[in-house]
């Protein structure tokens, strides 16, 4: 900074002490103003705005300076020992505030002070000395009160002021105050700036975490040293009451430190929330797994463009049964990595299951519906099933999956899972078709998973096929002439829908079926009797021939189809010398009346 400047500062400094002149003395006389041209009021306005504003530079170069050099310190410090953060924070301030007041003494301080037009007149007549203080002079009696004598008159006013009019245009007021001086102290401050930039091209990350570390002492950040832990997904949630497992990645920065070793006792050191403390070494993994091998390649990272790292090396360690929230970190020596936190959840439960049962509509069962355990369901075949599910708190997946039973491969049971919108509980709905055992899995919205969160079995009830009966005390010799009745029952549990008598005449090519069907408006009960009269004369039957016969009846089951039933095939032999029909009937009869006769008895 040059002397004028210099000076125009400790003017400022001591003309705040001295006692300003009187104005109210002055108030009591004439005032006489002479007014300068406005070409030298607006060169001393420049030269007070460059006054002011060399001195705001040259304070804030004094204050990079002093907070380079603090900031140097304190990070030499914070890598030669492990500081915690209130002392880191404390060498933080003890930087800054230095820079600071610097800035304001020399620099701020004299920049909020405007200079009046006499001080800056004086700047100007210390580098020309030739003014012989005739500018100063004449401000003087332009901006102040003054006594005039008797002997003053306007004339010696106004030739002063053309005097100093006359010399001033001849002079470049800024040359007063000349940037030489700034110049170097900016290089002197680039210099400090470099200098303390210096270690980054060398060590990058290092340096730029020894750096955050300093500059933001409350940021959650690792010691800088020549290597890095990390652990990979290590602020995670993990399930109530499970054991923890934390794998720990040490990766050197620099190839020519690298070791196939640790070069000390990794420890993982934890805090829970109630306040318990731990630390347990780490094992360290001599033979990793394909799926942690990494091939890291990061161009700053050795300061070569192009060069990796080494393999990283690999820590494991357990904590066991996790029941309060922790923040561990890893230490190896004096080096510790940043601080990770594991909170720990409850597993999504299921707290309450209703179902809604509605069984096929050809069946006329009712619908029915229950709660609490339903771990054994029994359901009609191809009943829809409506399983409503409640969780303790909410979650973003339900996953509902059958497991076949022994000797099945799959499930056949088509469902279809709706979770909430707010995530509490889930309808799951499926049309019972085999029976089989389901699970639920629960998976909440910090990635919580239950995969035992609800199972059960589902346990078919099948549609039964009808029951056929017939007479079977049909005479297996006829004559051709006659009519044979055939008569039987069809029954079922939700009805029947067709009861036929079909037959063949003769045999091979000569073969003749038939059939007969039971009357419609006698179907679709659960139970129908049907009598058909086989007139061998209608059919052609002859003397030799046989016909065979049997039964069948089907019910109302539509999906995938009705179920039928068939009697086992009966023969009738055709004979001229066949008793006849009439006289077996009759003593048929009579053999039923005797029976009824005897247990009357």
């Amino acid at each position: 900074m040059s002397t004028a400047i210099e000076d125009f500062l400790r003017d400022n400094s001591s003309h705040d002490k001295e006692p300003a002149r009187s104005h109210d003395s002055a108030s009591n006389h004439p005032t006489r103003m002479v007014p300068l041209p406005d070409e030298i009021t607006s060169q001393l306005d420049a030269l007070g705005r460059r006054i002011r504003l060399l001195a705001v530079t040259r304070g804030a170069l004094r204050a990079v300076v002093a907070l380079v050099a603090g900031l140097g310190v304190g990070m030499l410090i914070d890598w030669q020992l492990n500081l915690p953060v209130s002392i880191r924070l404390g060498l933080l301030l003890t930087a800054v505030t230095p820079a600071a007041v610097v800035f304001w003494r020399t620099g701020l301080s004299a920049a909020v002070r405007k200079p009046s037009y006499p001080e800056l007149a004086a700047v100007v007549e210390r580098l020309h000395p030739d003014l012989q203080e005739r500018l100063s002079t004449a401000l003087e009696f332009t901006a102040e009160q003054n006594d005039f004598t008797s002997a003053s008159s306007d004339f010696m006013l106004a030739r002063l002021r053309s005097e100093a009019v006359n010399c001033a245009r001849k002079i470049d007021f800024l040359s007063a105050v000349p940037t030489q001086p700034i110049h170097r102290a900016g290089c002197w401050s680039l210099a400090a700036v470099l200098l303390w930039l210096a270690p980054a091209v060398f060590w990058p990350n290092q340096y730029s975490l020894l750096l955050q570390r300093f500059a933001m002492p409350w940021a959650n950040l690792e010691r800088a040293a020549a290597f890095e832990i990390v652990v990979p997904d290590g602020d995670r949630t993990t399930p109530r009451g499970d054991d923890v497992a934390i794998r720990a990645e040490l990766v050197w920065h620099h190839r020519a430190d690298a070791s196939d070793f640790p070069p000390g006792e990794v420890r993982l050191n934890w805090t829970s929330e109630s306040g318990a403390h731990g630390s347990r070494a780490m094992i360290f993994d001599h033979q990793p797994t394909s799926e942690h091998a990494t091939d890291t390649a990061d161009p700053f990272a050795a300061g070569q463009p192009g060069e990796s790292v080494s393999s990283p090396l690999y820590f494991d360690a357990t904590v066991s049964r996790v029941t309060d929230n922790i923040a561990y970190y890893v230490s190896l020596g004096n080096y510790d990595s940043r601080v990770y936190r594991l909170q720990v959840a409850d597993r999504p439960k299921v707290t309450q299951t209703s179902v809604h049962v509605q069984p096929p509509a050809y069946t006329g069962l009712p619908a029915a519906r229950f709660g609490g355990s339903i771990e054994q369901l029994t359901v009609f075949e191809r009943s829809i099933v409506q399983l409503t599910v409640n969780f303790s708190h909410a979650v973003s997946e339900a996953e509902f999956d059958w497991q076949a039973l022994p000797g099945k491969e799959e499930s056949g049971n088509a469902t279809t899972v709706t979770l909430a919108p707010d995530g509490l509980s889930t309808v799951i709905e499926f049309t019972a078709v085999e029976a089989a055992r389901f699970q639920l899995a629960l998976v909440d919205h910090q990635g919580i998973r239950n995969d035992e969160a609800f199972s059960g079995r589902v346990t078919i009830e099948t549609d039964q096929p009808p029951r056929l009966t017939f007479n079977q005390e049909t005479p297996d010799r006829v004559r051709p002439n006659e009519t044979v009745p055939l008569a039987a029952t069809a029954e079922d549990d939700f009805g029947v829908t067709a009861l036929e008598l079909h037959y063949v005449l003769g045999q091979g090519e000569e073969a003749s079926p038939g059939d007969f069907a039971a009357e419609a408006s006698r179907l679709d009960g659960v139970s129908v009797s049907q009598s058909f009269e086989l007139n061998l004369a209608s059919l052609g039957a002859r003397a030799g021939q046989i016909v065979t016969y049997r039964f069948r009846a089907a019910d109302n089951r539509p999906i995938p189809g009705p179920q039928e039933v068939w009697s086992p095939p009966q023969i009738i032999a055709i004979h001229e010398d066949a008793p006849p029909l009439e006289g077996l009937q009759l003593a048929r009869r009579q053999d039923a009346i005797r029976e009824q006769i005897q247990e009357l008895k």
